[in-house]
């Protein structure tokens, strides 16, 4: 008897532990943790507003010091002397290259480019800003416009400066090699889309929301000069030459169906990949454009885009590519009036000469992939059958 008291004892006791417990230390507990993860939750809010602010006022610092740029320009332009017969500013910001032997280099050498281009007074004034790479990419996360590690701005001319076009490039890697050639080849791919809008003009409305909706890319190196051409494997990484092979495939493998089909002279292929931005924006279009080299973005539409419109204004002539620029037609059928050929032959033709050509397969019919699958299954069931015949026998 004594043992089941005590037995009786340690039990109540046991029960009143629990009881207690459960009501006063357990939601002493519940309400310390929950203050906890509260106070946790509030401290990562309170990081997440804060980073956003950060960013926030990052993204205002270099719209600010984006438009300071832009007045500079303009006033440079406009205190040009009354005999420069041309209507183009240099302004150097990237310190190594502001003493007065490189600044004076790299003046002649965006002279001389713009010179090749056949350009001299033009309705459209250019501004070319040459900034350090590190403000360059500081802009380009604080801005967010895609690439993070931009090479290039441009700002085309809106209602604000209707007559200029901005472009803020990144300054040569190494001041001390200012060989004239390799600035004037360098400051040849820094007009971009400002050296079409400074010999045509401000495209019509049809081409400038193509061109925005592709983000400029195919007029991002006007190379239109008489008896030149970077036609002809120019570029290494769209080669199966040498070391680039796995690169290659990489690129055909991240690109667009369109893309690698263009590539592999499917015309059909290469007029869904010019009609690419030809739709109305889904969203407000950026009046900044940022240009990158890199070409592992996964999202070209063509190869060798950066090329394509100087190539259709060698092949077509001057006239016909000015009335393709001021064009209200659909973009493949203007290209296809300009070029005087079906747009996207001509294109599957141009891409076989600065690209290797991949080698693909049919594609698959519609109900190609649904047979194979059915196949597949119907093959998984008769194995599974056969495994439980053996197992009853």
């Amino acid at each position: 008897m004594a043992r089941r008291l005590i037995v009786l004892g340690w039990g109540a006791a046991l029960l009143a532990a629990v009881a207690f417990y459960g009501v006063f230390i357990k939601p002493m507990q519940d309400a310390t943790m929950f203050r906890r993860s509260s106070a946790a939750e509030q401290r990562t809010r309170a990081d997440v507003r804060m980073a956003a602010a950060v960013s926030a006022v990052d993204r205002e610092r270099a719209k600010l010091e984006l438009a300071r740029t832009r007045l500079d320009v303009e006033e440079a332009l406009a205190a040009r002397a009354p005999d420069d017969s041309v209507t183009l500013a240099l302004r150097v910001v990237a310190e190594e290259w502001k003493t007065p032997e490189r600044a004076a280099a790299l003046r002649t050498a965006v002279r001389g480019a713009w010179k090749e281009l056949g350009l001299t007074t033009t309705k459209v004034a250019v501004g070319v800003v040459v900034l350090d790479r590190p403000t360059m990419r500081q802009w380009g996360r604080a801005l967010r416009l895609g690439p993070m590690d931009p090479v290039a701005f441009y700002i085309p001319p809106d209602s604000l400066a209707p007559a200029t076009c901005i472009a803020v490039v990144a300054a040569p890697r190494n001041a001390r090699e200012s060989d004239p050639r390799k600035l004037l080849t360098t400051a040849a791919s820094w007009f971009g889309p400002c050296a079409y809008e400074a010999q045509f003009g401000i495209p019509g409305a049809q081409v400038r929301r193509w061109l925005a909706n592709r983000r400029f890319d195919v007029a991002m190196n006007p190379d239109w000069t008489e008896g030149k051409s970077n036609e002809g494997m120019l570029f290494p990484w769209y080669s199966l030459h040498g070391n680039s092979r796995e690169w290659f495939w990489m690129m055909q493998y991240l690109a667009p169906s369109h893309t690698a089909g263009c590539a592999a002279g499917r015309a059909d292929a290469c007029v869904t990949a010019l009609r690419v931005g030809d739709r109305e924006p889904r969203g407000p279009v950026s009046g900044v454009i940022a240009r990158s080299d890199s070409r592992w973005q996964g999202d070209e539409a063509l190869r060798g885009a950066d090329y394509f419109l100087s190539a259709v204004l060698r092949a077509g002539g001057t006239t016909k590519f000015r009335e393709f620029w001021r064009t209200s037609l659909p973009i493949d059928s203007a290209l296809t009036i300009a070029l005087g050929t079906p747009a996207g032959e001509w294109t599957a033709e141009w891409e076989a000469k600065v690209a290797t050509p991949p080698r693909f397969g049919p594609m698959p019919g519609l109900l190609e992939p649904f047979a194979a699958l059915l196949l597949a299954a119907l093959a998984v069931g008769i194995t599974v059958l056969n495994v439980r015949r053996r197992e009853v026998g």
